[in-house]
């Protein structure tokens, strides 16, 4: 039992190394908070892979971002669990602005119809996402540093994520069969 907590405690520690280098390596304007947000996520899904990726900014130049992907087992009703591979994607500015969430699955538009939540290139949105902005604007920095403002974390929107696809799964051979 200790050995193992041990094992846990080192695996940690390694992550917690990677996610320093991948913070400074993206340029990140707010480097601890980030390293904090992420280590807390790393510590409870320790599965998570933890990566650089570039994607287009507004102006479609290319940044680097950090990368969170993970298989999420979600449960049914009728108690049978589908795996879908999900993927966060952090900018410079995280945590001040929103975190793009993928559905890390192979994208088949016809779902973009049947889903609210789910856009082209599997992109999931929903209203969090959409309020994240004024959620951490400038005037809140202060109260987010001294602990106010916690409800908007990637622990949060992850358990969204999984609530979204426990009701409204996205797959495609139901409709095929309607």
């Amino acid at each position: 039992m200790e050995e193992q907590r041990n094992e846990i405690e080192e695996e940690y520690l390694e992550n917690l190394k990677t996610i320093r280098l991948l913070v400074t390596a993206v340029g990140n304007e707010f480097p601890d908070q980030t390293i904090e947000t992420l280590s807390s996520f790393v510590r409870k899904h320790p599965e998570t892979e933890i990566s650089i990726a570039e994607y287009p900014d507004s102006l479609n130049a290319m940044q680097k971002h950090i990368s969170l992907s993970l298989v999420l087992a979600v449960t049914f009703e009728d108690s049978s669990i589908k795996e879908f591979g999900i993927k966060m994607v952090l900018s410079r500015q995280h945590p001040y602005k929103p975190p793009k969430i993928y559905l890390d699955e192979p994208i088949i538009p016809e779902l973009f119809n049947f889903f609210d939540y789910l856009s082209a290139g599997n992109v999931i949105s929903f209203d969090d996402l959409r309020i994240w902005d004024r959620y951490y604007s400038e005037l809140n920095k202060q109260k987010l540093v001294d602990g106010e403002y916690q409800k908007l974390t990637l622990e949060y929107l992850l358990a969204k994520v999984y609530t979204l696809l426990s009701v409204a799964p996205p797959i495609y051979h139901d409709f095929m069969s309607a």
